[in-house]
């Protein structure tokens, strides 16, 4: 279970919701969501203990529609070994020094990065080792406790719950075949929203299995478009790094999306969601406006001499919304959880030099879109921007005489304009690097 960090230091990515009938204010109550038979009674417990684990687990089954079989092993580590631990996967990774600094400087350009953050490596460190009280590995089968957590019983136990419902997850769905799947960027955060979702839901079921409590339909989603709206603004935060805002997504958004399909549907809605699942971040957050639209984007553009694709991706409308509340002055999203979003492609380039970058950026809008009141850091490169009929096409580059070659490559009229690089084809599109995270990619 992870955690976005909010700009006043609050963690975004949980809600306990299941409250107690004194908190009844005579009013008319939705009915509580009913709980599959079994032995289903939540009590705090000591988490390190086999006896605990052995009562959460069986719970965690008791709250989802997955049959038990054995726990998967508990291992607990402390924050300090955790950080440890990230730190050797990532110098195991030996990623190109220069690699992450162009990272940075295109993440901090689209002001997904404050200007004076140190690189993505180390902001990433950081968001991930205070943020995680605890994850599970597929490819082990086994769940890490943060041992020396600030948190409650009652939190941790809640936190085991969701953990175990991975497990769960995984033993019926097979969460890495999945993941390894989901080759872009939005691709991966629509996934992971279905399966954070679920585990959301199933801990909270768990959670209102309490002497006077209940979970209650209107009160659950009610709390979470609270929290969609709370997340929404430290989104637009530029002080604060993009990582917070983009792995609290699934906890928020992810997690009202399944809510209102299992009240809506039951267990049989929650299992038809992975067999027709949603494939981007506008699906988990807007389904009411277009459902899944196809991402369509594709444009044509050749490197220029000695400038060579580094990856190329899907960003999605959870980072375009990000990137527009923070770089278009005065534009606000009016009861809409995300930016005016059909689909995009990312393409990122290395130059001559190891210290040279640029990036094409076309965004494709449902409706008239518009490049009005844009504004990419101006302390970090150059850039230039061209209204689309449909959208626009953002280039930027590290150096002025870099962005000229680059604005006739890809807005001029040269024959050699002619091979299709902005196509995202299946096998070959590259997600957003996190290479210094290689240890948990796969972790949930």
């Amino acid at each position: 279970m992870r955690f976005g960090v909010g700009k006043r230091g609050g963690l975004l990515g949980v809600l306990l919701l299941a409250g107690g009938c004194g908190d009844d204010d005579g009013g008319e109550s939705s009915a509580p969501y009913d709980l599959p038979p079994g032995p289903c009674e939540f009590r705090p417990c000591d988490v390190a203990t086999s006896e605990c684990q052995d009562r959460l687990y069986r719970l965690a089954a008791c709250a989802s529609r997955y049959e038990a079989s054995d726990p998967p092993p508990v291992r607990a580590i402390s924050r300090a070994e955790f950080r440890s631990e990230l730190e050797a996967a990532y110098a195991e990774s030996e990623t190109d020094p220069a690699e992450d600094a162009r990272l940075t400087a295109m993440l901090k350009a689209l002001r997904l990065l404050p200007l004076d953050a140190p690189s993505i490596a180390e902001v990433s460190f950081d968001t991930t080792a205070t943020g995680v009280l605890a994850y599970y590995l597929p490819a082990d089968r086994e769940i890490t406790i943060i041992e020396d957590a600030e948190s409650s019983a009652e939190m941790r136990s809640y936190t085991l719950v969701h953990e175990y419902c991975h497990a769960l997850q995984d033993e019926t769905l097979g969460l890495g075949a999945l993941l390894a799947a989901s080759d872009t960027t939005d691709l991966e955060l629509a996934f992971r929203s279905l399966v954070e979702g679920e585990a959301v839901l199933t801990a909270n079921r768990a959670f209102a299995e309490r002497p006077n409590a209940s979970l209650a339909e209107d009160d659950y989603l009610e709390q979470y478009r609270r929290a969609r709206e709370d997340l929404r603004a430290v989104a637009g935060d530029e002080t604060v790094p993009y990582d917070g805002p983009y792995v609290s997504f699934p906890y928020i958004h992810g997690a009202y999306f399944v809510a209102e399909q299992a009240f809506a549907g039951g267990d049989s809605a929650l299992a038809n969601l992975y067999a027709e699942r949603p494939t981007t971040s506008w699906a988990i957050a807007r389904p009411e406006v277009l459902g899944d639209p196809v991402p369509s984007a594709a444009f044509e553009v050749i490197p220029p001499s000695d400038w060579t694709l580094a990856f190329s991706d899907v960003m999605g409308a959870w980072m375009l919304t990000m990137f527009e509340l923070r770089a278009r002055a005065g534009f606000e999203l009016v009861d809409a959880p995300t930016s005016d979003w059909a689909g995009d492609t990312f393409l990122a380039f290395t130059g001559p030099a190891p210290e040279d970058a640029a990036f094409v950026w076309r965004v494709v809008q449902a409706s008239e879109g518009s490049s009005v009141g844009l504004q990419l850091a101006s302390d970090v490169g150059t850039w230039s921007v061209r209204q689309e009929a449909d959208g626009y096409t953002l280039v930027w580059a590290t150096e002025p005489e870099h962005l000229a070659v680059w604005e006739a490559a890809v807005f001029g009229e040269s024959e050699d304009r002619a091979r299709p690089l902005g196509t995202i084809a299946s096998g070959t599109a590259r997600r957003l690097p996190r290479r210094f995270r290689e240890a948990l990619s796969e972790t949930w």
